[in-house]
């Protein structure tokens, strides 16, 4: 059941990709709608909800049966035996909105709502010249366009570093691409990627006056 219901990292996986970018969205929507310390109370609620729920599930062959059928679609067959990723990016985005301004937090989460996914499809569909592991230059270059896009977007609609409009998405895109693209050992890139992200956006925004005053 379970081989047949869950993919491989190197399968399309269009059910995952779209789960993925509506969950970051729906947590920027709350983000952005609750104050902070509503926000990381909701984060902090969630994570105790969904971990041991994760953890009952690696050692319980009915839960974990149940939950193969409810989402295997969305499940990658690594997960199976391993922790899933919504776990590692909810830790991930917990500590991005706790450390970062909101608007750093805010555009680092976009960039891991659409940056990633479109650098997985470009990856699959197109990629053939690897680079770093198993990613590819047409993977990274997929990234690195669809967050400069989020980056344009951003900026233009908050009014933030407006007058440096192109530099700023293309460092932007750089950020998030790489953020994507770098290994860190065996962490989670769904943990890792919205912390380097933000890291690399608060860089932007330090040298070129995004934080104003």
């Amino acid at each position: 059941m379970d081989s047949i219901t869950t993919k491989q990292r190197s399968d399309l996986h269009l059910s995952r990709k779209l789960y993925h970018f509506s969950g970051v969205v729906l947590i920027i929507s709350l983000f952005n709608t609750l104050d902070r310390q509503s926000s990381l109370l909701a984060m902090g609620a969630t994570i105790l909800l969904v971990v041991p729920l994760d953890y009952w599930r690696l050692h319980s062959k009915v839960l974990k049966q149940r939950i193969v059928k409810w989402f295997g679609p969305v499940m990658r067959n690594e997960e199976l035996s391993t922790f899933s990723a919504m776990s590692y990016l909810l830790f991930g985005v917990l500590i991005t909105i706790y450390i970062f301004p909101p608007q750093v937090a805010t555009l680092a989460l976009w960039l891991l709502a659409v940056g990633d996914p479109a650098s997985g499809i470009v990856g699959v569909l197109y990629g053939k010249d690897k680079i770093l592991g198993s990613k590819t230059l047409q993977g990274f270059l997929g990234g690195f366009f669809a967050c400069m896009v989020v980056g344009a977007i951003y900026y233009w609609s908050t009014g933030i570093l407006i007058d440096r409009l192109v530099l700023a998405s293309i460092l932007t895109a750089l950020v998030g691409a790489t953020a994507e693209l770098l290994p860190l050992g065996r962490i989670d890139d769904n943990f890792s990627f919205p912390i380097l992200a933000a890291s690399g956006v608060w860089m932007i925004f330090y040298l070129f006056g995004g934080f104003g005053g």
